[in-house]
């Protein structure tokens, strides 16, 4: 959700049944489904391109007004800080793979590029790996792509893409039970999905010597 977002409080004045999805908020004015520790999937990322070799790792974000882009950016830069790293850069996007496209160009083009660079979605982590390509550069022999969301585009890659699966389609079951609830409907329980989770396939591999 983005903080100045008006919709939640419009609905609770109407009085329309509504359901929020993102992080836990005991400030939010309509029942919410939260998505269980937004951060931890990125910091699973991180870990596991640590565990590869690579020190410069930069991060694709999402605009900063929205709650789980704030969320997502602290933990990719405590995983790095952590190890004693800092982010070698992190470039805020609108999601659009224009924004995608320009910021992979800058990172590839400075003198000291990054050896790897997730991204806040897959859309955009797919528009990376095309960017790397066209530059002739080989993913992830020259550079490590990290993906977010595991759609079923990232399977169908060449190479593969690495992803954070944040299990969108639990989500959405809970959501729309709340809903229905809400609208008087008899619903069986359903849990909320679990942490997201690193989906290791072939666009990350060691860093280049």
């Amino acid at each position: 959700a983005r903080d100045d977002d008006a919709r939640p409080a419009l609905l609770a004045r109407l009085g329309l049944p509504a359901v929020l999805l993102g992080s836990p908020d005991d400030t939010a004015v309509v029942p919410r489904v939260g998505l269980r520790d937004q951060g931890a999937g990125i910091a699973e990322a991180v870990t596991h391109l640590l565990g590869l070799g690579h020190r410069r790792v930069a991060y694709v974000s999402g605009p900063p007004e929205l709650q789980h882009t704030r969320v997502r950016r602290a933990a990719f830069e405590e995983a790095l800080r952590e190890a004693g790293l800092r982010p070698f850069a992190v470039l805020p996007t609108d999601f659009s793979e224009r924004r995608a496209v320009g910021a992979t160009e800058a990172l590839l083009d400075s003198a000291d590029r990054p050896t790897a660079i997730v991204y806040a979605n897959d859309s955009m982590a797919v528009c990376g790996i095309g960017t790397a390509q066209r530059a002739g550069l080989a993913v992830p022999r020259d550079v490590s792509v990290v993906g977010y969301d595991n759609l079923p585009l990232g399977s169908w890659l060449h190479p593969r893409l690495t992803t954070v699966d944040q299990q969108v389609q639990r989500v959405g079951a809970a959501a729309a039970r709340m809903l229905l609830a809400l609208c008087g409907e008899e619903v069986e329980d359903t849990a909320l999905a679990e942490r997201p989770r690193l989906v290791v396939r072939e666009s990350t591999g060691p860093a280049p010597a």
